[in-house]
């Protein structure tokens, strides 16, 4: 088939009203089909029309998919446009597809729009860059991934010091980015799990389950601080499994001073969460 009669993600996007980051979630997760030229994705018409239909055949919308983990694509292993490294589960999910649509000519304006989308705690990033006049839309993005890894790694720096100290509660599941390294360093004690449905790099871990836990066993815990788990965020409210929902109240009315939380972009199937309750003001929620 000739390159003209391919859809283009943009064109798809736009008739979905979907934004095209959204769209190539669903090509990773081999919900739509697509076919790489280049750095774009392109879509036959009859993969489009069968996309489409999936939507309409059922009331309740697209289908869930859940990105346990982050994943550089295997085309690029680790290298972005102009040589700029892409560190796996340390920028945000949408950075990697903001570069690779860098071809499509995106405005500063345009990318702001995806960012408040996708990514809301990182608006401030993009912002900043542009209060600085920078109008490139390539020169803005690699500010932005620089940038972001910046505070990334401030935040993931304090978490693991908070560990190594043995000032953090850990609550699996987490994506092997983070659990890979965190379980490495942290004593067993601190370490809990919050959802009998585990993924499958962490069936092989022997945790107690976090429901199964007299409180009252926390008090051998001394001076904990912390906690590092994952959430869901809709409407900028922060949703979490509703098995911690005990521990962290516990935890609010003692020495509590922050929350680690990595977003996951859907609710996995079989989980329950629940809004995250108010907490003291001098608790801070910090993303990794």
């Amino acid at each position: 088939m000739n390159y003209e009669q391919y859809i283009s993600l943009k064109d798809l996007g736009e008739k979905l009203q979907m934004s095209q980051i959204t769209l190539r979630r669903y090509i990773k997760d081999g919900k739509l089909k697509a076919k790489k030229i280049g750095r774009e994705y392109k879509i036959l018409p009859i993969d489009a029309d069968t996309f489409i239909n999936s939507f309409s055949a059922s009331s309740r919308g697209p289908l869930v998919y859940v990105d346990e983990e982050p994943r550089v694509r295997e085309e690029h292993p680790h290298a972005g446009p102009h040589g700029l490294k892409l560190i796996p589960g340390l920028n945000s999910h949408i950075t990697e597809a903001l570069i690779e649509m860098t071809s499509q000519h995106l405005s500063i304006k345009e990318i702001k729009g995806l960012i408040k989308e996708h990514a809301t705690d990182c608006l401030d990033l993009i912002s900043q860059i542009e209060n600085e006049g920078i109008t490139d839309a390539n020169t803005a993005l690699n500010l932005f991934l620089i940038d972001e890894a910046i505070r990334n790694l401030q935040i993931r720096r304090s978490l693991f010091e908070s560990i190594i100290i043995q000032k953090t509660i850990i609550l699996l599941p987490l994506p092997p980015h983070l659990s890979d390294a965190l379980l490495t360093i942290a004593d067993s004690k601190f370490v809990f799990i919050s959802d009998s449905n585990l993924p499958p790099h962490l069936r092989h871990v022997h945790y107690p389950q976090l429901g199964y836990i007299n409180y009252e066993y926390l008090r051998d815990i001394q001076g904990v601080t912390s906690i590092a788990l994952e959430g869901y965020i809709e409407n900028d409210r922060i949703y979490i499994r509703n098995t911690v929902l005990g521990l962290i109240q516990y935890l609010n009315h003692t020495l509590l001073q922050s929350i680690y939380v990595h977003i996951i972009p859907q609710i996995p199937p079989r989980a329950t969460f629940v809004e995250l309750p108010s907490l003291r003001d001098d608790i801070k929620i910090m993303k990794i």
